[in-house]
């Protein structure tokens, strides 16, 4: 009598199952559902962040490009502002006069400044 039993699945079943067990079919698939939206809509946020996170390097390294040429451009200007040949054209352009003979002030260490 016992190969009878064993051989007839729902006997079998609660024999191999003492805590009576039970899965709802129903519950099990609304949750893998639930589980499955919710892991798509993840998969969007964190292809959405990727892509603003890429957007922002891109743009990043252009204005570092950006900044790269005008810092050479300003050297270069730096470097023709202090020429040798654009101070004396600037001195020259002051009207200032050139100097002859020098005149040095004596301080004697006996003599006090007085008003």
């Amino acid at each position: 009598m016992n190969q009878i039993s064993a051989l007839n699945f729902p006997i079998l079943i609660n024999r191999s199952f003492p805590f009576k067990l039970k899965f709802n079919l129903k519950f099990l698939l609304i949750f893998s559902f639930l589980l499955i939206i919710s892991l798509f809509a993840f998969y969007i946020l964190q292809f959405n962040y990727l892509t603003s996170e890429n957007y922002q390097i891109k743009r990043s390294q252009e204005k570092i490009e950006e900044l790269s040429a005008e810092n050479e451009n300003l050297e270069i200007q730096l470097t023709k502002l202090n020429s040798l040949s654009s101070l004396e054209n600037l001195i020259s352009g002051q009207n200032f006069e050139k100097i002859e003979k020098i005149h040095y002030i004596q301080i004697l260490d006996s003599q006090m400044v007085k008003q």
